[in-house]
């Protein structure tokens, strides 16, 4: 895998990021944290690949265009058109014209992806701490009949609270955990209302076409006018694409040590994007 050069007019990621620049070190992780991780690299290697994809095909075409010059002499083509198409840069020009469309998909699946590491990991901490299930939640005799023994009933419970706890928003999350567990998700509170605030635009990009709604104004208090289209540019992309994934990282360390959650050491390179996951022989 190798670190992204992804045009930055498209999500100002820096274009001569090398390997050798990039700093790696191994870190242990959770089974969710490394699957999260894993996913969050593979989305921003495809992006980055599809931009320098397009400048690629670019300069082929370039270059042959040169080729086909020196062959025909400019008989097959007038002198006026080869010379446009030796400039030509279409294939990138195409790609920055979905710019929109890029930046909010990798808004859109940076969130998702983080929310659903969330889940992943109160799934383990719930399987490795039995105890911490507890809750006023009511459970039907019925439904613990179903299970043949204790570990396939803490399984099921576990994937219940997980469910119940990952469809409140992120302060009620926050409150709840703090509570139930006596763990802090996020500790800084203005960490807090920036994670919130991600999460909203996500939201309105995936439920809303991008409009902000009197929803989204009540939870992040932002000065924008209603109805009108969420602003996104490269700068907020990048962002939520590193925040999110140093979040994950910093959660992940905490909770792991509480918990005494199971781990593996995976190799991480630091980019201009925040952490990837550096797989064996890249």
């Amino acid at each position: 895998m190798t670190p992204p050069s992804l045009h930055h007019t498209l999500i100002g990621m820096d274009p001569q990021e090398t390997a050798g620049e990039s700093r790696i070190e191994s870190i242990p992780l959770t089974q969710s944290a490394a699957r999260f991780l894993r996913r969050h690299s593979q989305m921003i290697q495809f992006y980055s690949d599809m931009a320098n994809l397009a400048a690629w095909a670019d300069e082929q075409e370039r270059a042959n265009v040169k080729l086909l010059a020196l062959i025909d002499e400019g008989d097959a083509m007038s002198s006026e058109r080869l010379e446009s198409l030796a400039k030509s840069t279409r294939h990138l020009e195409a790609v920055k014209r979905n710019r929109g469309v890029i930046l909010e998909s990798l808004i859109s699946n940076s969130v998702d992806s983080f929310l659903a590491y969330i889940g992943q990991l109160l799934g383990e901490i719930f399987r490795a701490r039995p105890e911490t299930l507890r809750s006023g939640q009511t459970v039907r005799i019925d439904q613990v009949l179903e299970y043949d023994d204790l570990s396939e009933l803490i399984d099921w419970l576990a994937e219940e609270r997980v469910v119940t706890l990952t469809y409140k928003g992120f302060y009620d999350l926050q409150a709840d955990l703090e509570r139930a567990l006596g763990f802090t998700l996020v500790p800084d509170e203005d960490a807090v209302r920036e994670m919130m605030y991600f999460i909203e635009v996500r939201n309105l990009l995936v439920h809303n076409l991008g409009l902000i709604n009197r929803r989204f104004l009540s939870r992040t208090g932002a000065d924008l006018p209603l109805g009108a289209p969420i602003p996104i540019d490269a700068s907020l992309t990048q962002r939520i694409v590193k925040t999110v994934g140093e979040t994950a990282l910093s959660i992940d360390a905490r909770t792991s040590m509480k918990f005494g959650l199971n781990r593996v050491d995976v190799h991480i390179a630091h980019w201009s994007s925040g952490p990837v996951l550096v797989e064996k022989g890249s």
